[in-house]
């Protein structure tokens, strides 16, 4: 038996760590709708910890977070496994990541971001663009 998801999005599980609510809401809604499995966290340690369980297929990566601030999250991510999950930053921030922080990243959104260049940023990271 086949189940249908919405384009082209094969039922992966995207991670949210966002600590306003109002956008982590809007970026999980909108996930769904285009067929992705969201899990929003809204604090650093919590989203690092839970990115190492899920191995999650993508993460959306707010910056000024509670416990641990995305930048410590990019640096800690890779810590211990082989996978390099693609990530996209979307912060008010954005100016505090290095080069070497935007090297390891698939995009680098500042908010207010568009929505449509959120889902292609986001499409293009899952095919390994």
């Amino acid at each position: 038996m086949s189940h249908h998801v919405a384009g082209n999005a094969p039922d992966q599980t995207v991670l949210v760590i966002e600590d306003d609510p109002a956008i982590g809401n809007m970026l999980s809604t909108l996930l769904a709708v285009e067929g992705y499995r969201p899990v929003l966290v809204a604090d650093g340690k919590e989203g690092l910890d839970t990115a190492r369980r899920l191995r999650p297929a993508l993460i959306t990566l707010d910056l000024s977070l509670p416990s641990l601030d995305g930048v410590q999250i990019l640096e800690r991510l890779d810590e211990g496994t082989e996978a390099r999950t693609p990530v996209i930053i979307v912060s008010a921030y954005t100016d505090r990541l290095t080069a070497a922080h935007r090297s390891r990243v698939s995009a680098v959104l500042t908010k207010p971001f568009e929505i449509d260049t959120l889902l292609s940023c986001i499409s293009a990271a899952l095919r390994g663009a």
